[in-house]
């Protein structure tokens, strides 16, 4: 009888520590360096190439980042990078994202450094519209975005809009070419963006994620063409919220 209600009081025990290990679990794991983790404390945006969903800085610690990784992985990358920035919670914040980002003739102009020819350039010179759908859920949308020297790529953009957490994605819905040749395929070049309390704090986690070729003549003209893009993306995003005293 005793040794049944120790084995019983030990199970109990071993799950509720179990319980608080999952809530305790951090956002981040081992792959941010001790600088990275400094930049990230002192508010500052972070912008990591990984190349590989293994070296990802961020736990699915919740829903929404466990969509984010899994998208990630089923697109199977060769080029990878993350962006995070982690913000004093604030009530509408996440609102107000959803805003920015499905404003979708704000895309216009955002300014991008082109490192290829060395001079700023807009990220899209025009921005048309085919759908657009808005719930208090979320927003689903359908653009022809113009880039160059790519040209008209027609993008899906989806939004969910929670409390307390956001989910945002954009997908090539057609193929992206240069001079004719496809260089990613549709559905291959994808840019998520998450939202989501932690504590005290808000975590804005940006992934850009392209399955392209790899040959070594073309990989770096690749990796400077859209992750870059994808990066400013976001970034310009995230410093839009920063400027609004976030």
């Amino acid at each position: 009888m005793l040794r049944s209600k120790i084995m019983a009081f030990s199970a109990a025990l071993f799950m509720l520590f179990s319980a608080a290990a999952v809530q305790a679990q951090s956002v981040f794991n081992a792959n941010l360096s001790t600088e990275e983790q400094q930049k990230i404390a002192a508010g500052e945006v972070l912008i990591r190439n990984t190349g590989s969903v293994s070296k990802l800085c961020v736990n699915a610690v919740n829903p929404v980042v466990q969509k984010a990784l899994d998208t990630t992985k089923a697109v199977k990358p060769a080029y990878l990078a993350e962006i995070i920035l982690v913000r004093p919670y604030k009530e509408g914040i996440i609102e107000q994202f959803e805003q920015l980002v499905t404003d979708i003739p704000s895309y216009v102009g955002i300014p991008y450094y082109s490192e290829h020819n060395g001079i700023w350039v807009d990220l899209y010179s025009s921005a048309t519209t085919k759908s657009f759908t808005q719930t208090a859920e979320g927003t689903n949308a359908q653009t022809d975005l113009y880039m160059e020297p790519f040209g008209i790529i027609t993008t899906d953009i989806h939004t969910e809009c929670l409390p307390d957490t956001y989910y945002y994605e954009s997908r090539n819905a057609s193929k992206v070419k240069y001079n004719g040749i496809t260089c990613v395929n549709k559905n291959n070049m994808r840019s998520i963006i998450v939202i989501f309390r932690d504590g005290d704090n808000l975590v804005f986690y940006g992934i850009g994620a392209v399955n392209a070729p790899t040959f070594s003549f073309i990989r770096d003209r690749v990796e400077l063409s859209f992750m870059n893009r994808i990066k400013t993306f976001c970034n310009f995003f995230f410093e839009k919220l920063q400027q609004s005293g976030i």
